[in-house]
């Protein structure tokens, strides 16, 4: 079962207080508000564990972006996570020079031991995801 219910709860501003400010302060140091989408993401992450649909929104309104660029950029990335992810999250490389060095040994290890069970789940007692990486 890798479902969440943080998905259900209603949306909580993430760009208020301490974080807006943090935010605002970015603005000078880059060329234009567009350029701070990749921090913005991270607070986002940080503050929440990941990045919701309407953290998306939240983001692109923010930065005067549209939700689908905000999504296509947050996509593009694999350090952000869009949907809610185990407390440790466990990166496997899947290149070829690792598979040749037994990297699908250690994914499958890695899966049973977590109780994963597949890649991209979150184990049922919520500690682990497991994602394969470049």
């Amino acid at each position: 079962m890798s479902g969440s219910t943080h998905s259900e709860a209603p949306h909580q501003p993430v760009f208020v207080g301490s974080v807006k400010e943090e935010l605002d302060a970015l603005f000078p140091k880059y060329p234009t508000k567009q350029a701070c989408l990749l921090p913005a993401l991270w607070m986002v992450q940080e503050a929440r564990g990941w990045i919701s649909p309407q953290a998306i929104a939240e983001v692109g309104a923010v930065l005067g972006l549209t939700p689908a660029y905000v999504r296509g950029v947050a996509t593009f990335y694999t350090m952000y996570h869009l949907h809610p992810v185990g407390r440790h999250f466990i990166q496997v490389c899947g290149t070829s020079p690792c598979h040749l060095c037994g990297s699908d040994d250690v994914l499958k290890a890695i899966l049973l031991e977590t109780g994963c069970g597949e890649l991209g789940a979150t184990s049922t007692d919520g500690r682990f995801t497991v994602a394969e990486v470049e």
